[in-house]
């Protein structure tokens, strides 16, 4: 991530055109850090995030038939942001297991990552 976001810093500054650099350093950034969170992601994350999408798709197309349309799409984007969060808390967990150990929070979100799945069916 360093050396993306330097290499575009000294391209840059190079040039300079500095107004730039912190605009395409905060886009290669977000473009690292989405990239790693899609990383993070299983089968179940696909599948769960799939029908999240797919039923979405089906309450946007009915939304005339029921009462609170938007509030149930934004409980399923909800979900959605929690199943992003917990593997990107877990990851980053088991990453920091690696370098220092495992300790309780390694555990902790490790169980996490792989139980609730339990909960959202």
């Amino acid at each position: 991530m360093r050396e993306v976001g330097h290499s575009a810093v000294t391209t840059l500054s190079s040039s300079g055109d500095a107004g730039h650099v912190s605009a395409i350093a905060e886009r290669e950034l977000a473009h690292y850090e989405l990239s790693r969170i899609w990383a993070t992601l299983g089968g179940f994350e696909w599948v769960a995030l799939g029908y999240l999408a797919f039923s979405s798709a089906l309450v946007l197309v009915f939304s005339r038939n029921l009462a609170h349309p938007w509030k149930l799409i934004d409980a399923q984007a909800i979900v959605a942001t929690l199943i992003f969060i917990l593997c990107t808390l877990a990851n980053r967990a088991e990453q920091r297991a690696a370098h220092h150990g495992v300790v309780f929070t390694t555990r902790f979100w490790h169980f996490w990552r792989h139980w609730y799945p339990h909960l959202f069916f």
